[in-house]
């Protein structure tokens, strides 16, 4: 069934850099839709590094495509430029191309701009998000087909349907792990050939709700993201079970009118059970074994048990592991005369930040723990919210231009051993946030083979491509800290607490520094992102992605964790590219996938919750 109309929007602009050395660029952005301009190019936005531009509606278009034929193309593009007094800066160019019969669906998905030669180094300035949405989808003109294409079962155990006109169908439907469903430059396992042949008879295949990516909010439920990587064990008594049992559910279905209602979920293997109904597009599944990690299996099949298998996922399940943090703002010498030099985040902010991180680990069973410890050091005064505190500095380059790539003082300023300490300053040199003390972790290589693979990496054994191979992750190792003055604050240290010693230090530090005002501008969603990030790295995890370089670049980049798989082009890159949270992406970045999963659970810090 052809698309007859659809609806393109402009929803929002990422600023990756401003153009501006200080303060914020005045930009101008200029979209076209097939042609037309859509918005007001006139338009002056302040913006500043890592800030979001809203659009209105006004920057979209209803399109009737009645008179497109195969071959027939849409071009969408936003340009932008920096407007400044002598001469306006060039800020590249962001580009999609529709292509007939218009069948793919567009919800939120980021456009890269081009990338803009510089004097010091070539920048990729912004991202546009854009969607494209069916307006009408119609039916062939053939008269058996007006009222649309149905699909049913031949008989009892077959995998094969029927479409009104004869033609025997397979329907696909798709659990993916990585939520949000990739989008270009990753790819995806293939997808039957038969699908393209009956494209003008079939509804076109369709995105579910848990394929798109969310903007987290802290009051979201725990369980807000599916297709985890991990079932957490569970009493049955829990008051938290339906907020806190994995979300499981459908990705993606062709024919896209196929009734989900039919499908039944059901246990191969593992210590898992279903809570509540196990039919339908999406299920909560509990673990029911604390003593150890496993593998759990869960298939989907076509109307019962003995119905032909759809799709299959699989996830670790064991005990949730509990590990404690302190947020530490870090407060200039004197906040009152100089309250720029002061970190502009408040304690309900840290708060905030660690519920959005919350939301993001607890797809790999790892709660946080405001640390119950309420003892404070280095002149520490505690905020109305556990384990978040402001700490004085005895100098503003303590919390000012913070170089993030030493070992700071900021970090060790009112830590607990064994606890993820945060430090809130107001600057970095780097402009970033960064996981300055990473101890403990081994750096030992994560193996992991079966299937479906992790992350889909291609083969990913998902029918009908190849059989999964063995995927083998790097993991950072222990990493010494470089700070002279560590060996006098450990004799000071040791003065207010008899127990404490260099090993607490050398070995039992885990530190983030956060630049406050870096996250000013930015959404709670992005700054809980980043913060998640950051964590993923103290808990032993490389960049997955473009490896560090250029990080919105489209060209081909492997991944620090060694982690690829063949792109849209056949070429090797990180995988996926946007949507796993040690990627770069503050939006989309929100999966953590099975080998990440198992690495991060050995972490010294973590303690299976009582």
């Amino acid at each position: 069934m052809p698309v007859t109309k659809i609806k393109v929007t402009f929803n929002k602009v990422y600023a990756n850099d401003c153009g501006d050395i200080v303060g914020a660029g005045e930009w101008k952005l200029t979209a076209k839709i097939d042609g037309k301009t859509v918005g007001d190019p006139n338009h002056e936005f302040e913006v500043r590094d890592k800030e979001m531009i809203t659009l209105s509606d006004k920057w979209s278009r209803e399109l009737d495509l009645t008179d497109k034929l195969p071959g027939d193309k849409i071009e969408l593009s936003m340009k932008g430029v920096d407007v400044d007094v002598i001469s306006d800066d060039e800020l590249g160019e962001a580009k999609l191309t529709l292509k007939y019969p218009f069948a793919t669906k567009y919800d939120n998905v980021p456009i890269a701009s081009s990338v803009v030669k510089g004097f010091f180094k070539d920048k990729q300035y912004f991202q546009v998000y854009v969607s494209v949405q069916q307006l009408e989808v119609k039916a062939t003109i053939t008269p058996d087909k007006t009222k649309g294409i149905l699909v049913s079962r031949q008989n009892d155990g077959s995998s094969t349907f029927t479409t009104i006109s004869g033609k025997a169908v397979t329907p696909r439907i798709e659990v993916c792990p990585v939520v949000p469903v990739p989008v270009s430059p990753t790819k995806l396992p293939p997808r039957p050939k038969a699908m393209e042949a009956l494209k003008a008879e079939l509804a076109p295949g369709a995105d579910t709700e848990h394929a798109v990516a969310i903007e987290l909010d802290p009051a979201m439920e725990w369980n807000c993201l599916a297709n985890p990587s991990f079932i957490p064990f569970l009493k049955k008594s829990d008051p938290d079970l339906t907020k806190k049992a994995a979300l499981i559910g459908v990705t993606w279905a062709w024919p896209g009118d196929l009734e989900l209602s039919k499908l039944t979920w059901h246990v191969k293997e593992g210590p898992i059970e279903f809570v509540g109904e196990a039919t339908g597009s999406w299920v909560k599944v509990r673990g029911t074994d604390s003593s150890a990690d496993k593998m759990a299996v869960i298939e989907v099949r076509w109307d019962g048990e003995k119905g032909p298998l759809m799709a299959t996922f699989r996830a670790w399940t064991g005990p949730v592991k509990e590990i404690r943090y302190r947020v530490n703002v870090i407060n200039c010498v004197d906040p009152i005369k100089h309250p720029e030099r002061n970190p502009t985040v408040t304690a309900d902010d840290c708060l905030n930040y660690m519920k959005i991180s919350q939301l993001i680990w607890w797809q790999c069973g790892i709660e946080f723990v405001p640390d119950p410890d309420t003892t404070a050091w280095d002149k520490a005064v505690a905020s109305t919210h556990t384990g978040i505190f402001t700490v004085p500095a005895e100098k503003d380059n303590w919390t000012v231009n913070v170089n993030n790539n030493v070992s700071p003082i900021a970090t060790r300023l009112n830590f607990n051993p064994g606890v993820i300490n945060v430090a809130f300053v107001r600057s970095t040199t780097g402009t970033n946030a960064a996981a300055v003390d990473l101890q403990g972790v081994s750096g030992k290589k994560e193996e992991l083979d079966g299937f479906p693979s992790t992350s889909w990496v291609l083969p990913s054994g998902v029918p009908p491509d190849g059989a999964a191979k063995k995927i083998k992750m790097d993991t950072f190792p222990h990493q010494n800290r470089s700070n002279a003055s560590d060996a006098a604050y450990v004799k000071a240290r040791k003065k207010v607490q008899a127990s404490f010693s260099t090993d607490d230090i050398k070995k039992r530090l885990y530190g983030v520094i956060y630049p406050s005002d870096w996250t000013a501008s930015s959404s709670v969603h992005a700054s809980g992102q980043n913060m998640a990030h950051e964590l993923g790295h103290i808990l032993c995890l490389f960049h997955r992605g473009s490896g560090g370089e250029n990080n919105w670049s489209t060209k081909t980049k492997l991944s620090d964790d060694g982690v690829n798989s063949e792109d849209d082009k056949g070429k090797k890159r990180g995988h996926p590219w946007r949507e796993n949270v040690m990627g770069y992406d503050v939006q989309r970045g929100l999966d953590v996938d099975l080998i990440q999963t198992a690495a991060v659970r050995k972490h010294p810090g973590l303690k299976n919750k009582a």
